[in-house]
């Protein structure tokens, strides 16, 4: 697809990064694409494996640029499912990432959706 949008390779980092620090009460996932890409299924059916604990402790925040991609909607669909807590805005340009960003890890923001 496109100009070279490749999703699988973040998620399987983030996978790894969440794995090696199980200890913390709280992970916030940021993602922000500007492009469409294809649905990396094994990569995120290896989310549906982290205990129950674990996704307890997720929180996913995407951010994209011009329109929703219909494979990110997919991942937000699955981590609706999986997660405490999805959110995706769209039409976000990247001047305006920093002000969505702080606003959407705001401890009054995911507080709101605790399990």
């Amino acid at each position: 697809m496109g100009g070279g949008t490749n999703y699988g390779p973040p998620f399987q980092q983030t996978l790894e990064i969440l794995k090696e620090n199980q200890e913390y009460d709280n992970s916030v996932i940021l993602f922000y694409t500007d492009g469409e890409a294809t649905y990396p299924q094994k990569v995120i059916e290896q989310y549906g494996a982290l205990s129950k604990k674990m996704k307890d402790s997720i929180y996913f925040l995407a951010c994209s640029q011009p329109i929703k991609s219909s494979s990110l909607n997919e991942i937000l669909n699955f981590f609706k499912r999986e997660f405490i807590y999805s959110e995706w805005r769209d039409q976000i340009t990247p001047s305006d990432l920093n002000k969505n960003w702080a606003e959407m890890i705001s401890q009054a923001h995911l507080d709101k959706y605790k399990a």
